[in-house]
């Protein structure tokens, strides 16, 4: 080649190019090469080239691990001082990025990190190679290269920490949606607590409240302003992300465009719902007649919205909800009245209670105490159902216990939550046994009682299993021993049916969540409790979800302390509460018995 010559250089005369894209190696790493090198020589000759302003400095282009090893062994002795290194000294490499080329050819066999990768494949786009011509070099995918690219975005931290394996390119990809400001936000609480945003998923919801992913819009993409429009090439499905302002802005126009829409199409009803107004099970759905049926629109937090068709409502929501006297009598059917009753224990009779449930969380929990009893009851032995419902048609209040009623209760606890979940699956396996039989809130009582006759025995002790469980409501009075018995006789643990989640922490005030972390969580996460209201929600329902789903921050005695506990209205408590089931004499927590059953389930 007539632009490389071979030559036998000093080592004092070699040095690292600045630009080498791999990082530099110590000798812990070169410990394979060492003994070689100091037995056989340099076998494979450095890629050098003069270094600029000087005739006897070479910059070593490809080889750099090579000279590291050498200028090792020299120094300590055990590379001859008139020994040279063999080199290729090419006088074609002037522009770095045809240096770059070199470099990265040479080493294809070498594995790099996408961090170095970034680092390389950036110097050589700066210098004018094209993301075809950096593929072609490294062997990869033009997309590969992009992705690399797209590192650019990273805040230089968020580069160092997946460089160093401790976040991974999920992670990362997330990350790349952010903007400098949240990016710098996100860095700083990790700096605080390592455990902050792990991963990709807790980047995503940070970044939910900031921007919404344009595969939710109801609008033409062509509309969005492109300068607004976040990208992230790593995820296929979901592309490109707009600011949630500008977003709704949109997706409030073609709502209302696609309302107009479906009232010229000649339907009774449409109307426009959050989903925290919506309530889907009561409602019938797949009804032709346009007279009777009706559309939703229901508005998600996320920004999503969803059409619902031919809906029409259920039989037992079209009944008044149940007054509270109504409620109260329904109660003392099945309890009597409550003289006589012994007082509740409360925080207030116990002395050193740190977490106390303020009025907003109280209120929170009487309604998730309704929810866990209806949760366990379903769940349960059919028997337990069974024997509640033959004790209410002991009275002549009895018949109110199968009326239908609005599930206002469950509307107001949190979608996601464990209690939530469990009802929702019951609820919709009921949905499923009634369009199966045939049974519509449109027919008459008489072919509906024919279609439930057609039914099996299962199918109506199912259905009537979830019609007398969600029957049980926040007012009924008796409902605090409801809760006793179905936790002593049912099959269900409160612990499968409930844990703290992120509507019931956001009740409390910050110094309750403090004080509740301080009591649940091992003091190493609990200390780290603090900064916006927020925050401390969020950091706090992160810790308790990954003990309920068996993850690495905890051991087995602290999980079955997060697992075990619950405030006094659900049956549970404070640690050292009076009447507080998971605490022995001396304050440690019983916890194993529950946790076995519930793994035994998980495992059947």
């Amino acid at each position: 080649m007539e632009n490389a010559k071979n030559r036998n250089i000093p080592i004092a005369s070699l040095v690292r190019w600045e630009r080498n894209p791999r990082p530099q190696t110590s000798m812990e790493q070169n410990g394979d090469i060492e003994a070689s090198i100091e037995t056989k020589g340099v076998i494979l000759p450095l890629i050098v080239r003069a270094l600029k302003d000087s005739k006897e400095m070479y910059e070593v282009i490809a080889g750099d691990r090579r000279r590291t090893t050498v200028r090792f062994l020299a120094d300590a002795g055990r590379w001859p001082a008139d020994r040279d290194v063999p080199c290729i000294v090419r006088t074609d490499l002037d522009d770095d990025a045809d240096a770059l080329d070199v470099a990265t050819s040479e080493n294809l066999h070498l594995a790099m990190h996408p961090m170095n990768q970034f680092i390389a494949f950036s110097d050589m786009h700066k210098a004018g190679k094209t993301i075809s011509q950096i593929a072609a070099s490294y062997g990869v995918t033009p997309n590969v290269v992009q992705q690399r690219l797209s590192y650019a975005k990273l805040d230089p931290r968020a580069r160092d920490l997946v460089l160093r394996d401790v976040r991974d390119l999920a992670w990362a990809s997330a990350m790349t949606v952010a903007s400098a400001d949240a990016q710098s936000a996100m860095l700083d609480e990790i700096e605080n607590d390592p455990n902050r945003y792990r991963n990709a998923l807790e980047i995503q919801r940070r970044l939910s409240t900031e921007l919404v992913p344009m595969t939710y819009a109801l609008f033409d993409s062509a509309l969005a302003e492109d300068s607004l429009v976040r990208r992230d090439i790593f995820d296929v499905a979901e592309p490109s992300y707009l600011p949630t302002a500008e977003f709704l802005r949109l997706q409030d126009a073609a709502v209302a465009r696609l309302v107009d829409e479906r009232r010229a199409e000649g339907w009774s009803r449409v109307s426009v719902l959050t989903d925290r107004t919506f309530d889907r099970w009561q409602y019938n759905d797949g009804i032709d007649d346009k007279e009777r049926a009706e559309v939703v629109f229901v508005r998600h937090q996320t920004g999503q919205v969803v059409e619902y068709s031919g809906l029409a409502l259920r039989a037992e929501a079209r009944v008044n909800a149940v007054d509270s006297q109504e409620d109260h009598d329904a109660g003392e059917a099945l309890f009597g009245d409550d003289d006589g009753l012994e007082p509740a224990a409360t925080a207030g009779d116990t002395v050193g209670v740190r977490y106390q449930d303020g009025k907003a969380t109280t209120a929170y929990l009487e309604k998730n105490r309704a929810l866990v009893v209806q949760a366990m009851l379903m769940g349960s032995d059919l028997r337990l159902t069974l024997a509640v419902t033959i004790l209410g048609l002991l009275s002549e209040s009895a018949p109110k216990l199968v009326e239908g009623r609005t599930f206002s209760d469950m509307r107001d606890i949190d979608p996601e939550s464990r209690t939530r979940v469990a009802v929702d699956r019951h609820m919709a396996a009921m949905t499923r046994h009634l369009k199966a039989l045939g049974v519509t809130p449109e027919a008459s009582y008489d072919d509906n009682m024919r279609s439930l006759m057609k039914g099996d025995q299962q199918q109506l002790l199912a259905i009537q299993q979830v019609l007398i469980a969600t029957r049980v409501s926040t007012s009924m009075p008796g409902v605090e021993r409801l809760l006793d018995v179905v936790g002593e006789y049912g099959d269900v643990p409160l612990s499968a049916v409930w844990s703290p989640d992120r509507s019931y922490l956001g009740t409390m005030p910050g110094d309750q969540i403090k004080n509740l972390a301080a009591e649940i969580l091992p003091s190493r996460m609990a200390g780290k409790i603090k900064g916006k209201k927020a925050d401390m929600v969020e950091t706090v329902f992160q810790h308790i979800d990954d003990a309920f789903e068996d993850g690495t921050r905890f051991d087995d005695v602290e999980r079955g302390v997060v697992t075990s506990w619950a405030p006094a209205l659900l049956g549970g408590g404070s640690p050292g509460i009076v009447g507080n089931p998971f605490a022995q004499g001396d304050g440690d927590v019983l916890f194993g018995g529950m946790q076995e059953q519930i793994d035994e389930e998980e495992t059947a």
